[in-house]
């Protein structure tokens, strides 16, 4: 029961972090990201299952392969967000950058 609850409540998160609860971003990638970070919880879930039911039949090799993966998945949202941030600032330096290039860069039109 509370695998499901979790699993649940993950969706929901996915749901507020995306932008889908009628924000303007819900038109351009609701329904991918919905539907991934919707895969995400169930996956999430059912990693965390058969984790707990591999220790249940005390299969600790199991277990512990299982819950590596759930471990994986829960951590997946939060890297995307580090990882996300970080190209932004790169991209956004780069784009800083080539606007001053062109800037100092002399114009083909003529002057007028």
């Amino acid at each position: 029961m509370t695998l499901v609850s979790l699993a649940v409540a993950g969706y929901f998160a996915g749901q507020c972090v995306t932008g889908t609860v009628q924000s303007l971003s819900a038109r351009q990638v609701g329904l991918a990201a919905g539907f991934g970070f919707g895969t995400l919880a169930l996956l999430w879930a059912w990693t965390s299952y058969r984790g707990y039911r591999a220790i249940r039949e005390r299969d600790f090799a199991s277990h512990r392969a299982w819950v590596i993966r759930s471990f994986a998945l829960t951590f997946a949202a939060p890297t995307l967000r580090i990882w996300l941030g970080l190209l932004i600032g790169v991209q956004t330096l780069a784009g800083s950058q080539a606007d001053g290039a062109a800037d100092a860069a002399p114009s083909s039109e003529p002057s007028r």
